[in-house]
């Protein structure tokens, strides 16, 4: 079994790719650049009238198959084959006259080593086409390394290819630790590590109905948005979703690119819509439409550790245009069923939200010398572990029309997956649980099936949370973006309570907390402690939520600089506002800046501006 990735290239753009992965080959189609150079231009013109044609061509294919789902498999087959068989010609054709250019060379200093005159001018312009090619292959170089180190023209220095190679080498697996806890290190061995890992991760796990969670649901999604999210397709509807989706991204397994289609959208677009809607009336997918491309993604900890590897799905263009365009429907219901804690996947909602939140508790808290307690908790295989049966339930629960959970079971039921390891291609299996990162519904989804958890912690009793200042007594208990949740708690009772609570919720949903990655650091009054409850590992340094180290040193050192001693906490809002309305009227200390949310903030209204609690400085004449 041999394993090779050659890319070919067109006056030096990667055009095409050719991948043997085991037994297997799988050929992918990798169209490169904004800008299309004359080469992928000459490729599409070549395309278009192979697949107008009605006797040779895709479409005079659609009589002799049964449906327009199988139709559209070998379409999308003969199409790949097409355009890998013109770059290989090209690839060709440019080879050989790379080595036509240096015949020619090397004849004209032959002519000096015999004593003739050599003609400089043609020598030159010999040079000039030979670096010309280099230069081209260069180019697909950086295209292929996809840098983010590198600027127009720049020269390719050696801190380039050392963070190229380094990048590359965090890919390359060398090897697995099995059930038995051997490491292995052949290639259709780690394979086959990678597969059944990822089997058993994606089977249905056993939990119950979850019943007590569900009726803690009281948003319903409105009817005219239920309405909407019905409507049938429309090619105008795919285009703008095409139109959104990234460039330059690996295909799924039919080896089709976005640019692909973006070119051929006249000819693909009414096709793409018939063959979609067909998927949707069928309930069920096929081929290439179901089936992803499990790729490993190195985290951190032990390489050996096939768990230390994330798994992204490298899914079919058709399938991800048609899940984009449910996405964007649901999109338009979330705000109405998510609370404002969580500001993943709900339009109009930021990351700054929770940044701060967190930052102002924090410095309320070490300001009164009050207890608080951040508590960031990790969920093990969050996107893995999503129990299809309980996800539906919740969805049904929030009064999602039967037509739409129909169209999402479609894109979840009966589908595949295949593990990629160092170019290597495991067997299919099937998908009983989870949601595929890499899906453009998957955020959306999940963060949906993490709401009856935040609802359950919210309603308890048990669960004092952390008192806002100005907001006649309103507590905040968490914040959350997607799986990342953070308990601001003042009791150890309350860390006990909110521990019980995932349990149960682990029991009916599947999900699982990380206690050795969850982390409690102590704030205010008990900022000297150390011990933690619950069993959750203790932070003795700055604790991380969201990329962003929350630090108590620095806050101080931060407010004395600006304020030098003299500040007081005062309501946002009243400062901020209007006479007219009771406030003072007063200019954002920052404007502009992430630091705090201004009376101008165009991002909505957060749990902060709600309750009031902000930091302003006392101006000289006001009391």
């Amino acid at each position: 079994m041999t394993s090779y990735f050659d890319v070919l290239t067109l006056n030096g753009r990667a055009i095409g790719a050719d991948i043997v992965w085991g037994i297997r080959k799988l050929r992918v189609i990798v169209v490169y650049g904004p800008q299309a150079p004359a080469e992928r231009t000459n490729l599409f013109t070549s395309v278009e009238p192979f697949l107008v044609t009605n006797r040779q061509g895709v479409l005079g294919l659609k009589p002799l198959c049964q449906g327009i789902l199988e139709w559209w498999e070998v379409a999308k087959d003969r199409i790949k084959t097409f355009c890998l068989g013109y770059c290989k010609r090209k690839a060709r054709q440019s080879k050989r006259e790379v080595s036509h250019l240096q015949r020619l060379l090397e004849r004209e200093y032959a002519k000096g080593n015999c004593g003739s005159t050599i003609n400089q001018d043609v020598c030159d312009s010999l040079k000039a086409m030979l670096r010309h090619v280099s230069e081209g292959k260069a180019r697909a170089f950086l295209a292929r390394s996809r840098s983010e180190f590198i600027e127009q023209s720049e020269t390719c220095s050696a801190a380039f290819f050392s963070s190229v190679r380094e990048k590359k080498a965090r890919q390359v697996v060398t090897g697995f630790r099995d059930s038995q806890g051997i490491v292995v290190t052949e290639e259709c061995q780690v394979v086959r590590v990678a597969t059944d890992h990822f089997r058993d991760s994606f089977k249905e796990k056993d939990v119950g109905r979850g019943d007590d969670f569900l009726e803690l649901l009281e948003r319903q999604v409105p009817g005219d948005i239920v309405q909407a999210l019905e409507l049938p397709l429309t090619v105008s509807e795919l285009e703008g979703a095409l139109n959104r989706m990234n460039k330059g991204k690996v295909p799924g397994i039919d080896g089709l690119p976005v640019e692909l289609y973006a070119k051929f959208w006249s000819i693909l677009g009414p096709v793409l819509l018939e063959v979609l809607t067909e998927v949707l009336q069928a309930g069920e997918m096929s081929g290439s439409f179901a089936t992803g491309v499990i790729s490993l993604l190195y985290k951190k900890g032990d390489r050996t550790e096939i768990g230390n590897w994330r798994p992204l799905t490298m899914l079919c263009v058709d399938y991800k245009l048609l899940a984009k365009v449910l996405t964007d429907r649901l999109g338009e219901a979330m705000p109405h069923l998510v609370h404002v804690d969580q500001t993943c996947a709900v339009p109009g909602r930021s990351t700054r939200w929770n940044l701060q939140l967190l930052r102002d508790a924090i410095a309320w808290a070490e300001d009164r010398n009050l207890p608080l307690m951040l508590v960031a908790l990790d969920q093990t295989k969050a996107f893995d572990r999503v129990q299809w049966r309980f996800m539906f339930s919740i969805l049904e629960r929030l009064g999602f029309g039967k037509v739409f959970i129909r169209w999402l079971r479609t894109l979840y039921m009966h589908v595949g997956s295949r593990v990629v390891v160092n170019g290597y291609l495991g067997d299919v299996f099937r998908l009983q649980s989870g949601v595929r990162q890499g899906c453009p519904l998957s955020p959306l989804l999940y963060v949906l099936y993490m709401e009856p958890l935040a609802a359950a912690i919210r309603a308890d009793k048990g669960v004092r949370g952390f008192l806002v200042p100005g907001s006649g007594g309103l507590r905040v208990k968490l914040s959350q973006y997607a799986d990342d949740t953070t308990l601001l708690l003042d009791r150890d009772e309350c860390l006990m309570r909110s521990l019980q609570i995932m349990e149960e919720f682990g029991r009916a949903s599947g999900s699982k907390l990380n206690c050795a990655k969850s982390s409690v650091k102590f704030f205010g009054k008990w900022r000297e402690r150390m011990d933690v409850p619950g069993g959750l590992a203790f932070c003795p340094g700055p604790i991380k939520v969201l990329g962003v180290s929350m630090r108590r040193p620095l806050m101080r050192l931060l407010f004395g600089f600006i304020w030098g001693g003299r500040y007081e906490y005062v309501a946002r809002g009243r400062m901020l506002a209007g006479v007219e309305a009771g406030g003072r009227d007063q200019e954002s200390l920052w404007p502009g800046a992430t630091w705090g949310l201004g009376r101008n903030s165009s991002h909505g209204t957060t749990a902060m501006q709600q309750s009031g609690f902000g930091l302003t400085r006392r101006l000289p004449g006001q009391r």
